[in-house]
């Protein structure tokens, strides 16, 4: 019985390399208006079971909206996962010998072999929210650079040049959270997941625009998904009989730093959290792998809050 194909595209600046499952030839688009609804008129009468493409900075963006608004079904997926899924099939290079890099082709494969599931498209309040998260990420990254620059400069003239950008910086990271609380105030769904999460003793107003706005995964993918996507899932380096140390990393580097502080205030003001780290380190546990192990177990808290769309408990609710 024929199936439905997989479709690859790779996504770059100015062009979309598009392959269907089952054909060699690659059909380039330009990554304009024009080019992303000749793509959709492509794509329409071949009833794609899933059309695969990687995060590419933000390029990506435009196309995910035009393949949405056509109803097909889309996933984006991490590039680190399908280079991995190149080396491990034994592919290092691409066929031309060219370092490896995205491949519509390999991402076919990728989605075909993996069995990517097709994402539900975002809510528009959700995309705006999302997009005023990561603009206040990459703003406070900005900010921390040019402290740091100030601190390594003797110069009296740049030190004061370099306040007066920290200063403006922070008049802009403010103006983007009251533009998100004004969001979310303003969308029922988001208000209402946002009234769940604040309930949590420990979280705070910026934790909950966090994960709104960065992990609107939370509530709904499993719980080892989301210990994966925000990289707190420890991987193991063992070796035969040798049994190496458990690490994290990997994942959504700000969602992980939210989480990081909030176990650092939950560990005060939350009573499971206190209870759950002191008997960690009562075991002999080194207090980082304490609280990371608490950020787990508060990522699954609230995780299943959402789920379940209760409010916060002393008697958390399960993960699953």
């Amino acid at each position: 019985m024929e199936t439905s194909p997989v479709v690859g595209i790779d996504v770059a600046l100015a062009r979309l390399d598009v392959v269907v499952e089952g054909q060699v030839q690659t059909f380039p688009f330009p990554n304009d208006l024009g080019g992303r609804r000749r793509l959709v008129r492509q794509l329409q009468p071949l009833q794609p079971c899933l059309v695969v493409l990687e995060a590419s900075g933000g390029y990506e963006q435009p196309v995910m909206d035009a393949l949405w608004a056509a109803q097909l079904p889309l996933a984006r997926v991490n590039p680190r996962m399908v280079r991995k899924f190149a080396e491990a099939s034994g592919q290092r290079a691409k066929p031309d010998g060219a370092p490896f890099g995205p491949d519509a082709q390999l991402l076919v494969r990728f989605g075909r072999v993996m069995e990517v599931t097709a994402q539900a498209p975002p809510s528009p309040a959700r995309q705006e929210l999302a997009q005023l998260q990561a603009h206040r990420t990459d703003l406070v990254q900005l900010r921390v650079a040019a402290m740091n620059r100030r601190k390594q400069t003797p110069h009296p003239d740049l030190q004061a040049s370099l306040e007066r950008v920290i200063a403006g910086m922070r008049v802009e990271e403010r103006a983007v959270e009251a533009a998100m609380a004004t969001l979310i105030a303003a969308d029922p769904a988001l208000c209402q997941q946002a009234q769940l999460l604040g309930s949590v003793p420990g979280i705070g107003a910026g934790t909950v625009r966090l994960l709104l706005g960065a992990l609107p995964e939370l509530g709904d993918a499993s719980g080892k998904e989301l210990a994966a996507l925000v990289g707190v899932a420890p991987f193991n380096h063992d070796s035969g009989r040798k049994r190496g140390q458990r690490a994290i990393g990997g994942g959504r580097a700000a969602v992980r730093t939210g989480l990081y502080m909030a176990v650092r205030s939950a560990k005060r003001h939350n009573p499971v959290l206190r209870a759950f780290y002191e008997r960690l380190v009562a075991d002999g546990k080194p207090v980082r792998v304490a609280e990371v192990a608490c950020m787990r177990k508060l990522l699954g808290i609230l995780h299943a809050m959402l789920r379940d769309g209760t409010c916060w408990q002393p008697l958390e609710p399960a993960m699953r």
